[in-house]
């Protein structure tokens, strides 16, 4: 009689088991630190790729401001070149009268010295204001300035523009710094007396001057605003339910703008022209000659040469001890702070005028 051999599998074992769910838990730990970490990688390039886009949208906008005309023609007169629609036009350092047409103004103290990190000196500026009137083409809404009053749309080829920071009432990572909101605040200005009609009177987005006695208000022509109608109201943010909307960046740690000037011919005489190799700049930014710069940001400095008129440098000369010199162009650094990877990102532009 045949038997049939039953053969037995043993199962897995205890020890078996608790290795088999060891390695598995100790595979899926690596994965979840993997993914974990690809998921912070992902988050902070998108973080830097948002600080960059934004950066590079403030810079598009301040091109536009600072590369559009700064006055209208002028004839006629032999301080005056490429009839006068720039700031570089005027040779204001000759005794040359203010432009009879818009402005420029520029608040540009010394920086704060923050170290030297191997390869550049940093500098930190909080004070830094630009104030000036901007004229574009016209033709097309884009080449146009824009203001909403009441949800009716008002459009001028001219409008002044201001630059400056407010705090934000928050601070950077390690170390601490105080944060600013960069606002840019524009009002439409008319481009001559036959226009003031056109625009409503709302001394927030439209530029009013108040002369006279008892004062009367009026639309800001680009002759106006030169003769002494502009307001430094316009440093004041929006108010009411536009509050915020001039905010054009947030968590700024800095904004400088430093500009490239030639000296004035009558007092007060800078104690060195730019680009002078045998004196010294000031203390903030200095360099010895011109094989010996210490400044990476050579040839633009503050104003730091004209302390009495307040670091300032105005077309309008309202102030007797300003400085009578001829501003070329700018160079406009901002630095940021991004509180998601925790590191700061830097803009610089150089801007002709």
């Amino acid at each position: 009689m045949l038997r049939t051999k039953h053969t037995t599998r043993s199962g897995f074992t205890l020890v078996e088991l608790m290795i088999a769910a060891a390695t598995t838990v100790l595979i899926m730990s690596i994965l979840s630190i993997c993914f974990q970490t690809a998921m912070k990688a992902m988050s902070s390039m998108r973080a830097q790729g948002d600080a960059a886009d934004q950066l590079r949208s403030l810079s598009a906008v301040m091109k536009r401001d600072f590369n559009a005309d700064r006055h209208l023609e002028s004839e006629g007169s032999s301080q005056v070149v490429n009839r006068g629609r720039r700031l570089s036009d005027y040779r204001f350092q000759s005794g040359a009268a203010s432009p009879g047409t818009g402005f420029f103004y520029l608040e540009s103290p010394p920086s704060t010295y923050e170290g030297y990190d191997g390869v550049f000196d940093s500098y930190r500026n909080a004070g830094t204001r630009v104030w000036f009137t901007s004229v574009l083409p016209g033709g097309n809404e884009g080449d146009l300035f824009t203001a909403n009053v009441g949800g009716t749309v008002y459009s001028s080829e001219a409008a002044e523009v201001a630059y400056f920071l407010l705090p934000a009432g928050q601070t950077s990572g390690s170390p601490s710094l105080p944060l600013y909101n960069l606002y840019r605040r524009q009002r439409l200005v008319a481009l001559d007396s036959g226009k003031q009609s056109l625009f409503p009177m709302d001394p927030e987005v439209i530029s009013l001057a108040q002369p006279g006695a008892p004062p009367t208000w009026y639309v800001n022509t680009m002759s106006s605003i030169a003769a002494g109608g502009r307001n430094a109201s316009i440093f004041t943010p929006l108010s009411g339910s536009r509050t915020g909307d001039d905010i054009i960046l947030s968590n700024v740690i800095s904004f400088e703008v430093k500009p490239t000037w030639e000296p004035g011919a009558i007092t007060p005489t800078p104690p060195r022209p730019m680009g002078n190799s045998t004196v010294a700049v000031d203390t903030s930014d200095t360099y010895n000659a011109l094989t010996n710069k210490n400044s990476s940001d050579w040839p633009f400095d503050s104003l730091s040469a004209f302390p009495l008129a307040g670091y300032q440098f105005d077309s309008l000369f309202t102030n007797p001890n300003h400085p009578r010199v001829r501003v070329n162009a700018l160079q406009l650094r901002i630095r940021i702070y991004d509180s998601k990877v925790k590191t700061a990102r830097q803009i610089s532009m150089i801007q002709d005028l």
